[in-house]
C-alpha cells in the first residue's frame, strides 16, 4: 500500500516537472503572440499538425507497402500495435524515432526501420512558423 502511494507521489511530481519545464520554456510578448526562446523544443501541440506528403491516406499506402512483417512474429503468431513516436523537424525530416508500445518478435525494430526511412514531411506550424513537432504513429500488425 505505501508503495502504490510512493509511486503515485514520484509520477504526480515528473508530470509536474514536464508541465513546468515546458512552461518555461516560452514567454509571451505584448501582442500575445507566444515566442519560443528555444529553438530546439518539441511541440506536442500546435496549431497546425504535420503532414505526410499528399495526406493520410498515402501514410497508409507507405507503411502498407514497406512493411515487412517479421519472421519471427509470423512463426510465434505475434500481432498487435506498435506506437511508434517520433519529431517531425522544421524542415519535414524524421528524428527521435522510438518505439513506446511495444509487441516483440521483431515487430517494433521493423516498425521503428520504416518510420525513419519515410519521406519528408509538411512540418507542423505553430504562429505560422515551421516548428519540431513530436508525432505519435500506431502501426497494426495483424496476421491473416
Amino acid at each position: 500500500m505505501k508503495r502504490t502511494s510512493f509511486l503515485r507521489n514520484i509520477l504526480a511530481i515528473i508530470v509536474m516537472l514536464t508541465s513546468y519545464s515546458t512552461i518555461q520554456a516560452q514567454v509571451v510578448i505584448e501582442d500575445n503572440a507566444v515566442v519560443n526562446e528555444d529553438e530546439s523544443q518539441i511541440f506536442v501541440f500546435v496549431e497546425e499538425y504535420p503532414e505526410f506528403p499528399n495526406g493520410e491516406e498515402n501514410l497508409y499506402k507507405y507503411l502498407g507497402s514497406n512493411i515487412k512483417y517479421p519472421h519471427e512474429a509470423l512463426e510465434n503468431g505475434i500481432q498487435g500495435t506498435v506506437v511508434v513516436k517520433f519529431v517531425v523537424e522544421k524542415d519535414g525530416s524524421i528524428s527521435n524515432v522510438k518505439a513506446v508500445r511495444k509487441i516483440g518478435g521483431g515487430c517494433d525494430e521493423e516498425a521503428v526501420r520504416v518510420v525513419k526511412r519515410m519521406p519528408r514531411w509538411k512540418p507542423g506550424k505553430q504562429s505560422g512558423k515551421p516548428v519540431r513537432t513530436e508525432f505519435t504513429l500506431p502501426i497494426q500488425f495483424k496476421l491473416k
